[in-house]
């Protein structure tokens, strides 16, 4: 059953009517709700908050603990691991100590990028080198080509959001001199990615990230 998802709360009330309406036997949210919609939320049946600062494996476990589910929890996260460490083998000799910079594009303006995904499963479990900041770290921070220019990473990573008016600047961007200038875009190595998985904080997400790392790098891999 959809729920509006346009513009962060603004639909909420009738979100909430239609999750009445339909009686679930369980409900898994998030924890980022006041009060009011809690209240109304509990309405509709048990309630199981997943605590935001939790990290995705504490947040898997918690969730299927509440579920019942802690055994088949546990496998996929072994499963995971599997994967993870089959990805690293293939890929850091294809990357080697490459530097990677991923870059959100939005309206006119650039924003240097890295969201909790990123940040533990991209630069974390495969574990890629990042450009710019740490591993571990966060950020959404306003960015020029020139200084694009002087971090010079060797990989790109670019979202572009879906929008007429970005859309138009980046297609103008790419023929500019200085993102031309780039040692990534001279190298062809810039690679756009959609927001999913890149933007979502779940197992099912990062797991997803892994497949599609090895889909973007796979041209590099060893055969």
């Amino acid at each position: 059953m959809h729920l509006s998802a346009y513009r962060r709360n603004l639909h909420w009330e009738s979100n909430i009517e239609t999750l009445l309406h339909a009686r679930p036997d369980v409900v898994i949210s998030t924890d980022e709700l006041d009060a009011e919609e809690k209240e109304r939320l509990e309405q509709a049946g048990p309630v199981f908050y997943v605590p935001w600062e939790k990290n995705w494996r504490e947040q898997l476990l918690m969730t299927a603990e509440f579920l019942g589910e802690t055994k088949e929890a546990e496998h996929w996260l072994q499963t995971y691991d599997r994967k993870v460490k089959l990805a690293r083998a293939r890929l850091i000799p294809a990357v080697k100590d490459d530097r990677f910079l991923i870059v959100r594009i939005s309206k006119q303006n650039l924003f240097v990028y890295c969201n909790r995904s990123m940040s533990e499963v991209f630069f974390r479990d495969l574990p890629f080198t990042p450009a710019y900041g740490c591993d571990r770290a966060v950020y959404d921070r306003p960015v020029s080509v020139e200084q694009l220019a002087e971090w010079d990473p060797d990989r790109l990573l670019l979202l572009v959001r879906q929008e007429d008016e970005t859309l138009a600047y980046w297609k103008t961007l790419q023929y500019s001199m200085p993102w031309q200038e780039l040692k990534a875009v001279r190298n062809n190595r810039v690679y756009l990615i959609p927001s999913d998985p890149w933007v979502e904080y779940s197992a099912c997400a990062h797991d997803r990230i892994i497949d599609e790392s090895l889909k973007l790098f796979s041209e590099d891999c060893p055969k």
